[in-house]
């Protein structure tokens, strides 16, 4: 499993010559790789939570969607203070 993670850290730098943006890209595979990882087993729990229904997935996804909204309006209110 190390080793899987280190080859999938090690393809990040062969996709950008620019060091600059580096940074960028591993954080938006850190955020990509955990919404795979705990997405489906999270929306499986719910769904057998509720029997069947969906409603149960759409309110997570809809909180997620909000606590999303709320990181990035901290992070832009953030900047804005340190500039």
């Amino acid at each position: 499993m190390l080793l899987f993670g280190w080859t999938g850290v090690r393809s990040l730098f062969a996709l950008t010559t620019d060091p600059t943006t580096f940074g960028t890209r591993v954080d938006v595979f850190a955020v990509i790789s955990s919404a795979c990882l705990t997405g489906s087993p999270v929306g499986s729990a719910v769904a057998t939570a509720t029997a069947g229904d969906y409603r149960g997935g759409q309110v997570f996804a809809m909180l997620c969607v909000f606590a999303a909204a709320g990181v990035a309006k901290t992070g832009l209110v953030l900047g804005q203070r340190i500039s």
